[in-house]
């Protein structure tokens, strides 16, 4: 007999969900059907992704035109934190690699002995997604030559990407993906919830239908209509470590030239976000309204805008933390209802995706129901607890001097922060699990572009001898790689028309 899922809530985590599931299940034994509320509320923070976004676009089998097309989505080579350190201060947190390997020795290590000698110590030279977004190019990732010798640097190999887009008709294309596959769609509004000790047993929608089944989803964003106010999942707040409890959104006409990044401004009080489509720019300030009144939020937001509002200003208030067991009984939590790490570092969709694809994981092994929570749990509290730990780092080291920020650095640190700190400054290494969403070279960006070491003397070194002709020439490589690149805007348009071509020919 079949096993009815049902996935509550529609947008981008209802429509994962509901695309991964009928994509990884057999349909002789899983059958699924999306209610979504038609007068329900989305959130609109996050329109950027990270590199593992082309995961789930791989795994469905769909392209990144369709995006470009219809979601009005711009490439994305990482993130610029502009005055986190010191006000007018700036660096990037990259996409791809560091540099090229030295020898048998990585780049980052080998700059590591050397940094005392620089003026300014900083990475951004070195890592080809940077220097192509400073001049606002782009082009993809291309593969290594065949037979290209192990020590030859081909800066192209490291230009990964992700996509900013419009994230409402993200969720339309795999809306439709879903129908096509099978998903029954139901607009209706949840009244009652008819539960048991095993947990969820149907849902009453007010307009009189009784959607019954054997699994449900809780894709309801932040109230978390089932796994919170039905079986009353535990929360872990965060706010004692991430104090931002607020975010105020709007959208504004689109900035040229088109550049490849997102950009996180610190703010009094927080930071704003400019998030650049093809056709508007997404904006917004997160904060902490212990600091901060909700005027003047949108006065500064008001005042960082690059063009013309065309929307009025929304609030969104949040508490950052996660569900300590996200799948409860027979319901499994996915999105906002899950976890609210705020989108600093483009987040939120990866954490859909992932659960996404866990929970289709543990259902196609058909394991006891336990066991698979078990399972799924565990995986999201190392995946949130990874990501907490990166977010907190970038409030902890800075150095500026209004209250907020004076604050977010006098936190009691977690303590699994407190030994990856403790290894960089005593060795100049961070130990991270291997799966890790962000890596070793993030966590040195982020340490490195806010200066939280006063200098590296401590590890100077002469064992490799005088690097400075090697430096130069990684950084003369990317220059000349870089150049080569088409302007990100241009990029886009030609594809655009392109796709167009083919389709009429």
């Amino acid at each position: 007999m079949k096993k009815k899922v049902v996935i509550l809530g529609g947008g981008t985590a209802g429509w994962v969900s509901a695309a991964v599931l009928s994509k990884a299940l057999s349909p002789q034994e899983f059958e699924f059907e999306l209610v979504e509320s038609p007068d329900m509320p989305t959130v609109g923070v996050g329109e950027a992704s990270i590199p593992a976004f082309y995961g789930l676009l791989s795994f469905l089998g769909i392209s990144d035109k369709p995006l470009l097309e219809s979601a009005d989505a711009t490439f994305k080579y990482g993130i610029e934190f502009e005055g986190w350190s010191q006000p007018n201060e700036r660096y990037m947190h990259g996409f791809g690699k560091l540099g090229c390997a030295f020898k048998d020795t990585s780049f980052f290590d080998a700059w590591l002995t050397h940094a005392h000698q620089f003026a300014e110590p900083t990475l951004g030279e070195y890592l080809p997604t940077e220097q192509a977004s400073n001049l606002n190019k782009f082009g993809r990732n291309t593969s290594r030559p065949d037979n290209a010798p192990k020590s030859a640097f081909y800066p192209s190999n490291n230009l990964y990407y992700a996509l900013h887009f419009d994230a409402l008709r993200l969720a339309e294309i795999l809306k439709e993906f879903a129908k096509k596959r099978g998903v029954k769609h139901t607009q209706g509004t949840v009244e009652r919830v008819r539960k048991d000790d095993s947990g969820i047993q149907a849902l009453l929608l007010k307009e009189g239908f009784v959607v019954r089944g054997d699994l449900f989803v809780d894709a309801s964003g932040l109230a978390g209509r089932l796994i919170k106010q039905e079986l009353n999942a535990e929360f872990d707040d965060w706010s004692h470590w991430l104090l931002c409890n607020s975010a105020m959104a709007m959208q504004s006409q689109a900035q040229q030239p088109l550049p490849p990044y997102t950009r996180s401004v610190a703010q009094a009080a927080g930071w704003t976000w400019h998030i650049p489509l093809q056709n508007r720019m997404g904006n917004g300030y997160v904060y902490c309204d212990r600091f901060i009144t909700d005027e003047r939020v949108e006065q500064v937001l008001r005042q960082s805008l690059s063009g013309a509002p065309i929307n009025d200003p929304k609030i969104i208030r949040f508490t950052t933390g996660r569900l300590h067991s996200p799948w409860e009984k027979n319901c499994i939590a996915i999105g906002l209802s899950a976890a609210f790490l705020e989108p600093l570092e483009s987040t939120s969709i990866h954490l859909i995706i992932k659960a996404a694809i866990s929970l289709a994981s543990e259902l196609h092994t058909r394991k006891p129901i336990a066991d698979a929570a078990v399972a799924f749990n565990d995986l999201h509290e190392r995946d949130t607890l990874q990501i907490r730990d990166f977010l907190i780092l970038h409030y902890l080291v800075n150095q500026r001097e209004q209250p907020f920020w004076l604050a977010a650095r006098s936190i009691d640190v977690p303590e699994s922060l407190q030994a990856q700190l403790q290894s960089f400054t005593e060795t100049g290494k961070v130990n991270l699990s291997s799966d890790a969403l962000f890596g070793p070279e993030s966590w040195y960006q982020v340490l490195i572009g806010q200066k939280y070491l006063a200098n590296y003397q401590a590890f100077a070194s002469d064992q490799h001898g005088d690097l400075t002709g090697f430096f130069s020439s990684v950084k003369q490589a990317i220059s000349q790689e870089v150049g080569k690149l088409d302007d990100h805007s241009s990029y886009i348009k030609q594809l655009l028309q392109r796709e167009q071509q083919l389709s009429k020919a």
